[in-house]
């Protein structure tokens, strides 16, 4: 899939300071040969962010960082709506139980990942898996429904 526009409802149990929850899209490969964009929330003790970044085999590359709108809380649940289409990015993520904001969260180009590929929530905690409680995906352009 290459574009796709996904809706996500996370939470993690874990307030530390790596990405505690991620989404990807257009990512493959195999093992050590991965490549794919991410978005993710994380939380360094003072502020939380938003990161924006793409992988590939020889590099890691952070493309936008934006501080959240929120604080995170452990055991709450927030929502991300991810959309790639064509070199354009955009993302949102705001807490469960308020509306999803007009504007996006960040909007961005890049063009170093354009191939198909799959999608998919993971997280990059030491100590704890965050979950996901929906995930919707909308392809060729289609908004991801929500529930």
């Amino acid at each position: 899939v290459a574009d796709v526009e996904i809706l996500a409802k996370v939470t993690s149990h874990d307030t530390g300071d790596d990405l505690l929850a991620r989404i990807y899209a257009r990512a493959g490969g195999t093992a050590s040969h991965e490549a794919g964009y991410v978005v993710g929330l994380s939380h360094n003790g003072i502020t939380d962010i938003i990161a924006f970044y793409y992988y590939d085999p020889a590099s890691h590359a952070l493309i936008d960082v934006r501080e959240a709108n929120f604080i995170w809380s452990e055991n709450s649940w927030y929502w991300f709506r991810f959309r790639l289409i064509g070199n354009s990015l955009q993302v949102r993520v705001w807490a469960d139980g308020n509306a999803e904001p007009a504007a996006w969260t960040i909007e961005t180009t890049n063009s170093a990942i354009s191939s198909a590929g799959w999608v998919g929530f993971g997280g990059n905690s030491p100590t704890d898996d965050p979950y996901c409680d929906y995930f919707a995906v909308g392809l060729n352009g289609a908004s991801a429904p929500a529930p």
